[in-house]
């Protein structure tokens, strides 16, 4: 059973990025963080859905065309996983030649 504060498909989310982490990397990790990333990953993914269906540009209300209000929140869910990751995800580190 997934979290019970979590929607279905921020579980679905944790799920997935729970599995392509370490266990190192999971113990390294608040619940609470991974909560809020898994979140900001089911909302990003919303967003983008919603952006392929509607189109990159929508009507206001008056029916002029606009960007599609979702381009912002993608933007800004994007920077929070940047963050999210460059906190909690270190780079690997490349083999010298």
């Amino acid at each position: 059973m997934g979290n019970p504060n979590l929607s279905d498909s921020a579980n679905a989310a944790l799920i997935e990025i729970s599995k392509d982490m370490t266990p190192e990397q999971l113990a390294g990790v608040e619940s609470s963080a991974l909560e809020a990333y898994a979140t900001t990953v089911a909302r990003l993914r919303d967003a983008r859905k919603r952006i392929d269906v509607e189109g990159l540009i929508v009507s206001d209300s008056k029916g002029q065309p606009i960007p599609h209000p979702a381009l912002a929140i993608e933007k800004s869910l994007e920077a929070q996983m940047r963050a999210w990751l460059t906190r909690y995800m270190p780079k690997p580190v490349r083999a010298r030649r």
